[in-house]
Parts: structure tokens; C-alpha cells; sequence
């Protein structure tokens, strides 16, 4: 080796070392950066929320705590599963802070009983209490400010199945729409329906066990009947209750909402999914969870109501997809048979065979063999509990569902309490699905017409520390209000109460005041797991087909600009890039007429990922905008960066706009109605959808930006904290400005830094502008990509 080479490769050597340096540092002091309080309460360590808010620590110490209902006078009831028990509690302080905020938690045990597990349940107007057990629903009398043990115990329903799934969900249903259970903010006021819900027996029960599986209702009476009467002694048994759903594996979590009355439940998914016509072992990413919205109690109520069958949601047959190969998929909440009813050549009652088909299309479609889900979350996130929030944290902080023409808007709030049987845990967070999406969904014969497959992950562990640290203690199972606006959640593991709070830190769309990053599923991998890279949209960036608008590196001048495949593209190629800090780039003016925003031409320093095979899931972003109502469509990966768009208002001058100004979100956190920067001014997101495409190409030009299929993205992802420089790539552009550049394949054994002496970063051609004027990128950015990761 020669000695000018041997110089150039200790430059180079020394060049990574300060790459890998910077970036430990970065991930260092993004640790650092997590908040330690939160509103007056001890943070939770490690977790990750949008901006503006933060979660604190409300009661520790707090056994098992798991079902959970607020009481409607500033405290909550809980369920200690490892107590038996259900314990009243209430902050002693006017600030509700708990305990290390400056305030203790004062706690009562209110009732106890062998085998209480998770169910429980409020009737605020006629002072009850209901709590479960496997086999058994109690009610006691019991007040919203009692605060002290509740007496009268008497049985509502006995004989209920034991053994499997053993939680029994509670929510107390009224016919003007108020509720009080299952977590969902209304305190029951009127309540005449208990809806009651038993799990599987088995992973995949046989079709012959008809008592499982199912919610049911208990009739409480007229609502004037103060005493429900309507219930003997003795209680009524599992099997005389009436039947409102069935098919239902495991819906443990259950809610109405307290203005309009729908019915929702979150279904746990079977596990061990392997069929060879699906593409053989697809458990890690099947099947979903499924979100339902249940039928109303029946009318009129009366325990003598018709017994016919109720609409089924498919179990133990049918399952609904969440991710399958591109050569098997239908689409997220597609119905597919259970292998196993299909092999043994099983028929339904008229004959016909239990197939794809039949869960498709059984019976001509009729929801009462099968009815799709309304909603899919992904595989294993094992949903317990349920509430309703007013709305998400971009159209101001979330809160309990506020009177709007008594209609069902706002997000259903979701626990997912987290997997045990994937490569990649998933879970451990809270969610938020679209209210009126699943609603306004589901027609008037109970079926929705598009299964709703996004969502915006509220509350989990962030990104840095999970690479650090791994699994967290932390797993959520329900979700009730308190008066002061905070959302307590339950986690079992780590017994405790937590608190999710919004504090305010400044602007909540400016990337430039997180202290967390856009919080995003537990999935966060960049190698291949089951057989498809970036588990539920990671980080892997874009398939090779998408395009950029490239000037090639040493074009001549004046040469023209070409439409190109990332795929094709090589070190030095310069893009087309927005300009402007890398976290917030210009957008122009709204005014009509407005110039375009200002763009740059941005070489490529570097690759993370170059992989044309390897099937990776993906976010599908289509919109529409600009003066001939062009469309777009990009596909990224879900915890990809692209540029979100927001109008300021127009100044006291006027002139029909405003100025527009910028701001960060992961793929998956888009929603339809945002706008999407594009060269040409923004684009208005109109369908959101998801895919399996090979490949998977990760670019990154010194800007941090560029502009790929005619809409902004940032070359950065989720999984570091957003505090952290992006300056970490700096290192590759000061090496580029003196001549060096990074080639190769994300560390996979095709790279290295290459002297002046081998290529030059080139021309660009006529009126191209040099990345390295983009130094205004001093605004932190996450910089996942600057390292190599692993190869697929």
C-alpha cells in the first residue's frame, strides 16, 4: 500500500471515528435531555410525546393496578388485581399533583373480593359499583365522593366460563348516551345496560364453543327504577344475558362514547399464524388488532328481547390482515381464513366451506356471519383499555370529549399493553385512532365500507432509550380523565399510576421546543424481521422507484436536470432540495401569486441504505394541490420525516395570505387535511395508505432535504431524539468540502471515504447552488442515518 493511500485511509479512519463520536455524544445528551419532572410530578423515565407534553409518575406503589374509572368528583377507582381489590384514590393537593409533585395520593380500599381482575364499572346516578371476576359481577352501593368502603354486595351475573382469557370488561350503557366504565370519561348518569364481555379459551378455540368470545347485556331496568329490580336475587347467568356481538376473541377493552353512544372495543388477535397460502409464518406482522364498533343495546329493553344470533366479528374462523407479503396481501383488515377450518374442510350451517371467500363475502356479505373491523392497529399490541379525547395535540391539547352536536368526533385513546411473541416487542404505548373515521365507516347495516389503518402513537418509550436499554418497564392497560385535564394510565408492571400532561413547552407544532420526538411504534428496526425490513414503516426511507429531480455530478454547465430513480443516483449527484434549515425550510407566501418556495441543488454525501430486494413496509402518502389540482404521491417509510406545511395569519396588511412556515412529522402521524411541502407551494394530503414494496434506499444530501417525488422529505427519521445536531453529518460535509466523500452501502462492507485524488464532488451545472451554503441548518434534527446500520 502506498503511502499517500495508507495517509488517506488513518484520514478516513479518523473521519469515521469522529462520525461515531459525534453521534454517541448526540445520543448521550438526547438522554439527558428527557424531562425528570412533569407538571410538578416526577417524570416517567425514558418515555417519548408529542410536543408539549410529558408524563409523570401519579401513585407509585400501586399494586397491580388495571381496569380504571374516574369518579366523577376529582378521583379514580382502579382495580389491584393482585389485591382483589378496588381502591379509591384522590390527590390531597387543589393542583392534582401526586405523589412527588407536592402533593400524596390518599388512598382507600373500597371493596374486596377473591378473583377481582380488571372489569369495573360506575353508575354515578344510582350510586353502584360494579367489578368482575372470571366467573362473577358484583355490584355495590356506592357513592362518587364516598371515598370509604362501599356495602350492599349483591351478585349481577354468575356462571360465567373460566379458564383462557379470564378478564371480564365492564361498561354501563344508557339509551340517551352517557356511560360510566370502561375508562371512557362519562360517569353512567342514567345507565340501563351492563355490557359484559368473556374471552377465548384458546389461542383458536373450535367452532362448537358458543359461550366465549362474546359481549353481552344485563338489563338494570327503567332508569327511574333506582333499585334495578330488574335483576333478581341470586344474579342472572352468563347464559340468559342477552347477546349483542360474538366473535370476539379477546375484547378487553370497551367504551361508548358519553355524547353520542357508539359502542367501541379493541379485539386481541390470535397468535402463531403460519398458512402457507398467506406466505407461510407471518405471526410477527398478523393479524391486527381489531377496533369494532358493537351493536346499541337492543330496544326495547326487556330481559325477554329477542335471543336471535348477533353479528359476529368473525373469530375463530377469520382473521384480519395487518401486514402480509406483496404476493399474498388484500390490504390492511382484509378477512382471511384460519388455516385449520380450511384444511379440515369445515362448512358453515348451509353447507358451504369455510374459506377466504366465505369470510369475505359469507352469506352474501351478511354482518352476522362476519363483519370486517372498523380499524386496524398492528399485530400484538394486545389493546386493554379504551377512552375518548376531544382532540389531537395539533388541533390544541387533548381533553375529554366535549359537546358538539352530539355527535362522535374527536380520537378513541388506546392502551396497547405489549407483545410476547415477536422478535420485535411491539406495543407498550398509547394511541389514538380517528373517532369519525371509524364511525362515519361503518354503514348502516353494521359493515364499514374502508377498513381505518393509521394512527398517531401518544405515549411510549423513547426512541434513544430503547436502543440503549431495551424493553420498558412500563405497560399500559387503561386510561381514565381526572378534573384538572390530565389522562392517568394504568401500567401492571411497573405498578403505578401514570400521568399524561400537557404543560405547554412552547409552540406545539415548533420542532424546535420538542423534548421528544414524534412518538412512534415499538418497531423500530432497520434489518429485516419476518421477513420484511423496517417493521411497521421504521426507518428505512424509500423504495428504489421513488424519484428526484437530479443534476448529475459533473454535468456540463447549463446542463439540463433529469427525472431519476434513487436507485440510479451516485455519490455527488446533486438533488433538488428545499431551502432553509434543515427542520424548518422555506415555504413562501400564501398569497395568491406568491413566488414558489426557494429551492437548492443538494449533493448526495452518503447512503444508509441500498438494498433492491428485501421487502419493507411503507406509509403511502397521496395529495393534491397547486393551480391545476395535481396530484402527488409519496411512499416512505412511517417514521420518516416529511415537511408539514402550516399558514400562519396574515398581518394587519392583508394581501389574502399569510406567511407559511414549516415543521417536521413522521409518515405515520400525517393525517388527510395536512399539507404537504411541495416545489411548487404544498400539496393537501386526501388518502393515506400502506404497502410492501422491495427495496429500500436511504439518500442523504449535505442539506438534509430534498424533494422526492415532487414532495419535501427530510433525509432523517424518529429514532434518535430530536435534540440531537444534524450536525453529526457535518463531519461527512466538512470532509466533503475538502474533497472526501463517504461511498457505499450503510456499513455493509462497500464503503469508504474517498480523497480529491479519486472524484470530486463536481459541477452541478448552471445556476446550482453549493449544499455547504446550507450552514442555516444550526436547528437540532434527528440524524438517524449518519451511521451505518446493519445490513439486511
Amino acid at each position: 500500500m502506498s503511502a499517500h493511500r495508507a495517509t488517506r485511509h488513518a484520514v478516513a479512519a479518523l473521519v469515521w471515528v469522529g462520525v461515531a463520536l459525534w453521534m454517541t455524544a448526540s445520543m448521550a445528551a438526547a438522554a439527558a435531555a428527557l424531562p425528570t419532572t412533569c407538571g410538578g410530578l416526577a417524570a416517567v423515565a425514558d418515555a417519548a410525546l408529542p410536543p408539549g407534553y410529558c408524563a409523570g409518575i401519579w401513585a407509585a406503589s400501586a399494586g397491580v393496578p388495571r381496569g380504571m374509572i374516574a369518579d366523577g368528583s376529582g378521583g379514580v377507582l382502579w382495580v389491584d388485581r393482585a389485591a382483589g381489590s378496588v381502591v379509591a384514590s384522590w390527590a390531597d393537593d387543589a393542583e392534582g399533583n401526586g405523589e412527588g409533585g407536592g402533593g400524596t395520593i390518599q388512598r382507600v380500599t373500597v371493596v374486596t373480593e377473591v378473583g377481582l381482575s380488571h372489569g369495573l364499572a360506575l353508575d354515578a346516578r344510582r350510586q353502584h359499583l360494579y367489578a368482575s371476576s372470571a366467573d362473577t359481577v358484583w355490584r355495590w352501593n356506592y357513592a362518587p365522593d364516598q371515598r370509604a368502603p362501599a356495602s350492599g354486595q349483591m351478585v349481577m351475573v354468575r356462571g360465567m366460563p373460566t379458564g383462557g382469557h379470564s378478564t371480564r370488561s365492564l361498561v354501563l350503557i344508557t339509551t340517551g348516551g352517557s356511560d360510566g366504565g370502561g375508562g371512557n370519561g362519562g360517569q353512567g348518569k342514567e345507565a340501563s345496560w351492563l355490557y359484559v364481555q368473556v374471552g377465548s379459551d384458546a389461542n383458536v378455540d373450535g367452532r362448537n364453543e358458543t359461550e366465549r368470545s362474546a359481549v353481552r347485556a344485563l338489563w338494570l331496568g327503567a332508569v327511574a327504577d333506582a333499585d334495578s329490580a330488574a335483576v333478581p336475587p341470586g344474579g342472572v347467568e352468563w347464559a340468559d344475558l342477552v347477546p349483542v356481538a360474538a366473535g370476539l376473541r379477546n375484547t378487553a377493552g370497551l367504551g361508548v362514547h358519553p355524547l353520542s353512544g357508539v359502542v367501541v372495543g379493541v379485539d386481541n388477535g390470535v397468535d402463531n399464524l403460519v398458512d402457507p397460502a398467506v406466505g407461510g409464518d407471518v405471526h410477527e406482522d398478523n393479524p391486527c388488532e381489531e377496533v369494532n364498533v358493537l351493536p346499541p343495546p337492543p330496544s326495547p329493553p326487556s330481559l325477554n328481547v329477542s335471543r336471535s344470533p348477533p353479528p359476529s366479528y368473525g373469530y375463530p374462523v377469520c382473521w384480519s390482515e395487518w401486514r402480509l407479503p406483496e404476493s399474498s396481501t388484500a390490504g390492511v383488515g382484509s378477512q382471511h381464513v384460519w388455516p385449520s377450518f380450511r384444511d379440515e374442510q369445515q362448512v358453515d350451517a348451509a353447507g358451504a366451506p369455510l374459506s377466504t371467500a366465505w369470510c369475505r363475502d359469507g352469506a352474501g356479505g351478511d354482518v352476522a356471519v362476519n363483519r370486517p373491523p372498523a380499524a386496524c392497529l398492528p399485530a400484538h399490541w394486545a389493546p386493554l383499555g379504551l377512552t375518548f379525547a376531544a382532540a389531537a395535540p395539533r388541533e390544541g391539547r387533548y381533553a375529554p370529549p366535549a359537546a358538539r352536536n352530539g355527535s362522535a368526533e374527536g380520537v378513541v385513546l388506546v392502551t396497547a399493553h405489549g407483545s410476547w411473541n415477536r422478535a420485535v416487542p411491539s406495543g407498550r404505548l398509547v394511541a389514538e385512532v380517528d373517532l369519525p373515521s371509524i364511525v362515519d365507516g361503518v354503514g348502516s347495516g353494521g359493515a364499514p365500507s374502508a377498513v381505518v389503518s393509521t394512527y398517531r402513537v401518544l405515549f411510549e418509550q423513547a426512541a434513544a432509550a430503547k436502543a440503549a436499554s431495551g424493553q420498558w418497564p412500563i405497560r399500559p392497560v387503561d386510561l381514565a380523565w381526572v378534573a384538572d385535564g390530565t389522562l392517568l394510565v394504568t401500567s401492571d408492571a411497573s405498578g403505578e399510576v401514570l400521568a399524561v400532561r400537557y404543560v405547554g413547552v412552547g409552540d406545539p407544532d415548533d420542532p424546535s421546543a420538542v423534548g421528544a420526538p414524534t412518538p412512534v411504534p415499538d418497531e423500530q428496526v432497520d434489518t429485516p424481521v419476518g421477513g420484511v425490513n423496517g417493521e411497521q414503516e421504521g426507518s428505512v426511507c424509500f423504495p428504489p422507484s421513488a424519484t428526484v429531480l437530479v443534476r448529475r455530478r459533473g454535468a456540463a454547465a447549463g446542463a439540463a436536470a433529469v427525472q431519476a430513480r434513487l436507485d440510479s443516483l451516485a455519490i455527488g449527484d446533486a438533488v433538488l432540495s428545499p431551502a432553509g434549515p434543515a427542520l424548518a425550510p422555506d415555504a413562501g407566501d400564501s398569497a395568491a401569486g406568491a413566488p414558489p418556495p426557494a429551492a437548492v441543488w443538494s449533493p448526495i454525501l452518503a447512503w444508509t441504505h441500498k438494498d433492491a430486494t428485501t421487502p419493507t413496509a411503507y406509509v403511502v402518502l397521496t395529495a393534491v394541490g397547486g393551480a391545476a389540482n395535481d396530484s402527488v404521491t409519496l411512499t416512505l417509510s412511517g417514521g420518516h420525516y416529511v415537511v408539514v406545511v402550516k399558514t400562519s395569519i396574515a398581518g394587519s396588511g392583508g394581501g389574502g395570505g399569510g406567511r407559511r412556515t414549516t415543521y417536521l412529522a413522521t409518515a405515520r402521524s400525517v393525517r388527510v387535511g395536512d399539507t404537504l411541502l411541495t416545489p411548487t407551494g404544498g400539496a393537501t394530503v386526501t388518502t393515506i395508505g400502506r404497502t410492501i414494496r422491495a427495496g429500500a434506499f436511504a439518500p442523504h444530501p449535505a442539506s438534509g432535504l430534498l424533494y422526492v417525488d415532487s414532495v419535501a422529505a427530510s433525509a432523517y427519521t424518529d429514532a434518535v431524539h430530536p435534540a440531537v445536531a444534524h450536525g453529526a453529518l457535518g463531519v461527512a460535509r466538512v470532509a466533503a468540502q475538502g474533497g472526501w466523500r463517504w461511498i457505499g452501502g450503510g456499513g455493509c462492507g462497500e464503503g469508504g471515504w474517498l480523497d480529491g485524488e479519486d472524484s470530486h464532488l463536481g459541477s452541478w451545472g448552471a445556476g446550482s447552488a453549493s449544499s455547504y451554503e446550507a450552514t442555516a441548518d444550526r436547528v437540532a434534527a434527528t440524524i438517524h442515518h449518519a451511521l451505518p446500520t446493519a445490513c439486511p
